[in-house]
């Protein structure tokens, strides 16, 4: 219990750190050619003892041939992390979570991966809302789940500083899907 709070408050004022740098501009990236397929593998590696610990189903689904792009691969790496975070905190009881990467032609080349749960979804028309700062849907604050508000912020940021973004998409059967998409390296 001790070490998973720690691991809480450790991202947890990482986030406010790294908000803070971003909202002065003086947050930096270190930009290289990264295999999307090893940043995605290691972070949900590194996460995976967490979730399964805590009782969750976790299934990773990685395209096996290398996927290029242009970025810094901690800061992906916090972004998938984040992801990640978010379904664990709002999985409301059923504890299954999905990580996808795949590559997409339409309309631009690009890399997508997608972070699926069975929680209780964003509401109707905070869709948009749940990336502004501080913003937390589901009264979260009065049910207990923890959190700054500020995840999801970060994560929008760095995809947005990587040319890409992160949108919210509904699941089929209910849940939740949040997708990175990140534009592939020209060869």
């Amino acid at each position: 219990i001790i070490t998973a709070e720690a691991a809480r408050l450790t991202r947890l004022i990482n986030n406010v750190l790294d908000f803070s740098r971003m909202e002065s501009g003086e947050k930096k990236y270190n930009f290289a050619s990264c295999d999307l397929i090893e940043v995605v593998r290691s972070t949900a590696e590194t996460f995976r003892p967490h979730l399964e610990a805590s009782g969750f189903k976790f299934d990773c689904e990685l395209s096996a041939a290398p996927i290029a792009v242009r970025g810094d691969d901690d800061a992906l790496s916090q972004v998938i992390v984040n992801l990640l975070s978010n379904a664990e905190k709002y999985s409301n009881g059923k504890k299954e979570i999905a990580l996808e990467l795949a590559q997409k032609q339409s309309p631009l080349p690009h890399a997508e991966i997608k972070v699926l749960d069975r929680g209780s979804g964003v509401p109707r028309g905070s869709e948009e809302k749940v990336f502004e700062k501080f913003y937390r849907a589901h009264d979260s604050l009065g049910s207990g789940i923890q959190g700054s508000g500020l995840g999801l912020t970060i994560a929008r940021q760095i995809a947005r500083a990587h040319d890409g973004d992160v949108v919210y998409e509904s699941r089929e059967g209910g849940g939740s899907c949040f997708v990175l998409r990140l534009p592939i390296k020209s060869t």
